[in-house]
């Protein structure tokens, strides 16, 4: 059997959720993560003397275990978890029946048990008015196991091992005590406190290489210049050329020095954010003084061997010559990576390591005239695949190293270590630019929202590099506390994880919360400075954050300004926007408009919102936001209305030009489009505010403006532009 190297590197990641503006986590996966991932992959390789591997460790994540580990980190997971039930609000009970059950419902919630019995309480409710509605459903008694039960069944393995209580209040499950759920929390934070400790025993010991990943885990290519997903993806619609070397090139120098001070020594190698590649990220990374880099077997196919059987030239390092010097680069085995992703997890352990066994053999079976030593690259998600098996993973881990252990042709070593004995080859030629999905960066750049998200993000950094006088990120030692933070927030909304989120790829219960963290990151930009936050930052890019109640227009329309239920066919092809009958979690009653319409032609905007059938509006606003705000005040009677522009500040001041206005049974503006100043890239978002006779205020959406998929000058076929 020819002699190889397999080279375990799992990636752990999470972008920042620290929110800006309160100081909270938004978010509470770096926490639970730590229980489970963090802890037991570089737990399990002191279990096996002949076992070590490399993990990959993203400073953003690091900084924040950091803040856990010190008691600076609260998520409202936590702060709900700690309460004691009769103290909770309604509100509070409501998010704990929306939020508590993010978890693996395979694994965790087993037929008969007590979280599936309080599974089937919740039902499918998804929405804040359904859910509500459930609530009565849930008494203390539900409240206070699902407090239990969300937190015990984020604990890995280890601690289990360490912590037999647990097992015993596992097997207990249900009628959870609250001097139980204090002991959760408690072993939590013990566990936590133990994460970057237990992984600077293993640097030591030589269990584990920490190899590293840029600072706020960007995608480089992108950042460098987002012209490169051209390369990639020449038919794709792409936003306003953004580009920044400079940030790319701080990124990944600040995330050197970061692992440095951790583990006293600098990293090696490094995993590009998403595996994503370019000749010019390959620079920047040799230059930083990186020895290694890893990225898809796709890209290392694209780069010169097209023609070629995947198992003749995968498993071997290449050398790739840059201006600042060599990079060793590594190609990802993506059948064996993801079969332990994505499916090994749906076999019982046995099988699932034969599986794996069985295809190192098919490996063997081609090479089995090689003098030279193989090279298998497995690189998976480090954090996210053991939600999926039992037990955390530990069966399958155990058997498939005591497997490997076995095999006296095999070693399972650190990356380092292999490259010490195994001499890279020459590249076939430059790297592909491209991620280790799809081989393309489609995922993060061409949908409708992710440019709008390039479109802000370079807009934002034109202000601060104006504002500050700095064209690239400054030192912190020279730098003032507040212009530092400021660019700090923008390397944060650089982040490829808000990117991920937008758009019709992934679907997540948190896409939301994303979304209005990278806006806060960036508002953050403004605040830092003393600016007020411009307009286009106060509403989502999500145009799906709506959850289906918006549909974008297909055609012009003409339509008459009557303030009246008719016009039904000079409406037929707007946009609609279908209001909840209730708010927000933050219910403060029924909403009297019950649809918007919106739409365009050449010349103007029209807008229509439609009331309930009892409903006396005693004024209506309708807001167009650009980078700013044109605001429309309508009252009965009135056929014109002044435009009044309405700065960053909030205040307003008139213009001279006027919308044609109807209020009635509906509501009706036709506004002179020509006034926009919107920028390529971009459309115009609305949002409405309603007062009834008897008083009533009502917002249109709860939250932020609603994306018209509307631009100006008018392109028939642009509606993909945001």
């Amino acid at each position: 059997m020819v002699k190889k190297t397999i080279c375990f590197l799992f990636h752990m990641h999470q972008p920042d959720y620290r929110n800006p503006a309160t100081g909270n986590f938004d978010m509470p996966w770096v926490r639970l993560h730590a229980l489970k991932g963090y802890t037991d992959i570089p737990a399990i390789a002191s279990r096996f003397p002949d076992i070590r591997f490399t993990v990959n460790m993203v400073p953003s994540l690091i900084a924040q275990l950091k803040a856990y580990r010190s008691g600076d980190a609260a998520d409202r997971w936590l702060v709900l978890s700690r309460k004691p039930v009769f103290e909770l609000t309604e509100n509070e009970r409501l998010f704990i029946v929306d939020n508590f059950f993010s978890v693996n419902r395979r694994v965790h919630m087993k037929p008969g048990s007590r979280y599936r019995e309080l599974l089937m309480k919740r039902s499918t409710a998804s929405s804040p008015e359904v859910l509500r509605n459930r609530l009565p459903l849930f008494n203390d008694r539900d409240i206070q196991d699902l407090q239990a039960l969300f937190n015990l069944s984020w604990f890995g393995f280890t601690a289990f091992h360490e912590y037999p209580e647990l097992k015993e209040m596992k097997q207990k499950g249900r009628f959870f005590t609250r001097e139980e759920i204090d002991r959760i929390l408690g072993i939590q934070n013990e566990i936590l406190a133990m994460v970057l400790p237990r992984c600077r025993r293993q640097a030591a010991e030589g269990n584990v290489e920490f190899s590293v990943s840029p600072y706020y885990h960007p995608i480089l290519p992108l950042l460098y210049s987002t012209e490169t997903a051209k390369r990639c993806m020449p038919d794709a619609k792409l936003p306003p050329v953004f580009s920044a070397p400079a940030d790319a090139a701080h990124q990944i120098e600040t995330a050197v020095s970061s692992a440095a001070e951790l583990f006293d020594a600098a990293p090696a190698g490094m995993w590009p954010s998403e595996g994503a590649v370019s000749p010019e990220v390959l620079n920047l990374i040799a230059a930083a003084g990186i020895r290694w880099a890893a990225t898809d077997e796709e890209i290392l196919r694209k780069s010169g061997f097209e023609s070629r059987h995947r198992h003749s030239y995968l498993y071997a390092p290449y050398r790739f010559e840059t201006p600042s010097g060599p990079l060793t680069l590594l190609f990802r085995d993506r059948v064996l990576s993801d079969m332990m992703g994505f499916s090994l997890y749906e076999m019982p352990p046995e099988d699932a390591v034969k599986n794996f066994m069985t295809e190192l053999a098919a490996i063997d079976a081609y090479h089995r005239d090689r003098k030279k030593e193989l090279l298998i690259p497995v690189i998976l998600d480090g954090e996210n695949p053991w939600e999926n098996y039992e037990e955390s993973g530990e069966p399958f881990l155990v058997r498939l190293f005591e497997a490997l252990s076995a095999e006296k042709s095999l070693k399972v070593d650190t990356v380092s270590n292999a490259l010490n004995r195994i001499e890279a080859a020459p590249a076939p030629g430059p790297v592909y630019s491209g991620s280790w999905i799809n081989g393309n960066y489609q995922i993060w750049i061409g949908h409708r929202e992710t440019n709008t998200a390039w479109a802000y993000l370079a807009r934002v950094r034109h202000f601060l590099s104006e504002k500050t006088g700095f064209s690239e990120p400054p030192p912190r030692e020279h730098t003032d506390s507040a212009v530092y933070n400021a660019w700090e927030s923008l390397m944060i909304a650089e982040g490829s994880d808000w990117f991920w989120w937008y758009g019709d790829d992934f679907e997540s219960h948190d896409q939301d919360r994303f979304d209005r963290l990278f806006l806060q990151h960036l508002s953050n930009v403004y605040r830092q400075l003393g600016e007020p936050v411009p307009q286009f930052l106060t509403a989502p890019i999500r145009a799906t954050s709506f959850r289906g109640r918006l549909t974008l227009p297909t055609r012009a329309i003409h339509p008459e300004i009557t303030g009246k239920h008719d016009g039904f066919f000079q409406w037929r092809n707007t946009g609609v926007f279908l209001n909840s009958t209730r708010g927000s979690a933050m219910f403060t009653g029924e909403s009297p408009v019950r649809r918007i319409l919106f739409g365009q032609n050449e010349e103007y905007l029209f807008v229509r919102l439609i009331f309930a059938a009892d409903f006396q509006p005693a004024a209506a606003k309708i807001l167009f936001m650009d980078s700013v705000g044109y605001e429309v005040e309508a009252k009965p009677g009135m056929a014109d209305a002044a435009i009044r522009k309405c700065a960053d500040s909030g205040e307003c001041t008139e213009t001279e030009d006027s919308a044609r206005i109807a209020l009635g049974e509906t509501l009706d503006v036709r506004f002179p489009a020509k006034i926009l100043k919107l920028t390529p890239g971009e459309t115009v978002h609305l949002s409405a505010a309603v007062r009834g006779k008897d008083s009533r205020r009502f917002r249109i959406p709860d939250f932020g403006a609603i994306d018209t998929g509307m631009t100006y000058p008018f392109d028939r076929a642009a509606f993909w532009i945001v």
